[in-house]
């Protein structure tokens, strides 16, 4: 009896291992996700005006080399950096990134998404400066791109950022200083939802932080 009572716990404390260990580790891992900052992103073409055209949206974010301490990631604070004063050499910046997706109707291969740019990662967005880059991909001969220029100023755990109706104009730049946003009850999630299709337009040679969005690091 002995034995078989031995044999049993050992089966019971292998089951244990091997089916609840892993359903800890998820718990515990899901868990450390909830307490991550979060960046979710959409920008989006005017969906009349880029009906015929394909637009190709890419991204790519700033940050300034002297930047706030961050002290508690949970309260609201808004940014004093004043960022279109900021010389070249005071942003690291990262590469363009585009979206690529699966095409239904090219065999099921790679290709690039266009009108539309979608973007969610473990990102703390407070006083980075998102970078948009349009490029017109249905002219016949190559076109200045436009930027859309969003510095995050106002600081939360949670950002959503949701830019829309956009109407592509070659060698403008959209910077968006005051953007329509608001945070939710708690506090913790910022929401910015704005439409860009009254925007205030800056040609790209006038604009300050112009070597920051020519800049290629590949």
């Amino acid at each position: 009896m002995t034995g078989t009572r031995e044999n049993g716990s050992f089966e019971l404390y292998n089951i244990y291992m091997v089916k609840v260990i892993p359903i800890i580790a998820l718990l515990f891992s899901s868990n450390l996700f909830a307490q991550s900052p979060y960046l979710n992103i959409e920008v989006k073409m005017d969906r009349y005006m880029s009906e015929q055209t394909n637009y190709r949206i890419a991204m790519k974010i700033c940050d300034p080399v002297k930047k706030t301490d961050k002290g508690d990631w949970f309260t609201k604070d808004t940014s004093a950096i004043d960022f279109l004063h900021l010389k070249t050499d005071g942003f690291n910046c990262g590469d363009y990134t585009y979206i690529e997706g699966k095409d239904d109707y090219a065999g099921g291969g790679i290709s690039t998404k266009f009108n539309l740019y979608q973007f969610g990662n473990q990102v703390f967005a407070w006083e980075k400066l998102l970078v948009f880059r349009i490029a017109n991909y249905s002219s016949r001969g190559w076109q200045p791109e436009m930027y859309v220029v969003l510095p995050m100023k106002y600081k939360a755990f949670l950002s959503h950022v949701e830019l829309t109706d956009i109407n592509f104009e070659s060698g403008k730049v959209i910077y968006l200083s005051d953007p329509v946003a608001y945070y939710a009850a708690e506090g913790s999630r910022l929401t910015i939802e704005q439409s860009l299709r009254n925007e205030k337009l800056i040609a790209l040679d006038n604009f300050p932080l112009k070597d920051i969005l020519l800049r290629q690091y590949k």
